[in-house]
């Protein structure tokens, strides 16, 4: 008998925050992301810069 390990998937999310207010978002993974990439102006506090902090994948049960 064979026993054969079910493939994971995994989905790679994107960790967005603002230098400023610490406004933290979690959105897909986009082909040309990496860590300390400034993404642009806070649109919540209007005066830091969002970058990405982290990318990390889940697991999809």
């Amino acid at each position: 008998m064979f026993s054969r390990k079910k493939q994971e998937i995994i989905i790679p999310y994107s960790v967005e925050q603002c230098t400023s207010c610490s406004m933290i978002k979690k959105r897909k993974f986009v082909e040309g992301d990496y860590v300390f990439k400034i993404i642009g102006k806070c649109s919540s506090c209007n005066n830091g810069q969002i970058s990405i902090s982290k990318i990390f994948g889940e697991v999809v049960k």
